[in-house]
């Protein structure tokens, strides 16, 4: 997935750069996401829903990024052409003490799927925390630093031959736990 910032849908030209990297890459467009962090779309809402919906028309997988730090407004997820949402590591900081917390997360897992979109939970530090979000909450996908750090290119090649040792007490056949 690649980041974009409130600055790179403000450039007119965002749209046709994307395009370009596709070409120049030979990646085809669905194999892309890009992810979006609601304060861009508070920027300029027009410019920034016309190229999200453009890069959308182009076959690119667009992600609602940090989902609930304070801007959140459930209408970007009726009126946006999303295909995932990324809910933000806050979520999970007393997750395993409050029940409230887990009732939020499991209710925008819920909501989301209703909306036909995706759920990557991120932020996941500890054990714990995985398996919790994994047995009771049931996202798509969880990231964050249980798994590693956000990688470079050249760092990609090397994870991908990590074998994760705590895998097998999961118990998920043939479900995908980590992005």
């Amino acid at each position: 997935s690649v980041n974009l910032s409130a600055k790179d849908f403000r450039s007119r030209d965002i749209v046709q750069k994307v395009r370009e990297a596709l070409v120049k890459s030979g990646l085809a467009a669905h194999r892309l996401e890009i992810e979006v962090t609601e304060t861009a779309l508070l920027d300029d809402k027009s410019l920034t829903r016309e190229s999200i919906e453009d890069l959308k028309a182009l076959g690119v997988r667009i992600a609602l990024d940090d989902f609930g730090t304070g801007y959140s407004s459930l209408s970007y997820l009726h009126k946006l052409p999303l295909d995932k949402i990324k809910i933000d590591r806050s979520f999970l900081v007393d997750l395993n003490q409050n029940r409230q917390s887990l009732d939020l997360l499991k209710g925008i897992v819920s909501l989301s799927r209703t909306l036909g979109l995706s759920v990557t939970i991120e932020g996941v530090e500890t054990f714990e925390q995985l398996k919790t979000l994994i047995h009771l909450v049931k996202p798509d996908f969880v990231q964050g630093f249980l798994f590693g750090a956000a990688l470079s290119a050249s760092g990609i090649e090397t994870m991908s031959s990590v074998t994760w040792p705590f895998a097998a007490d999961l118990h998920i056949a043939g479900k995908r736990t980590a992005s």
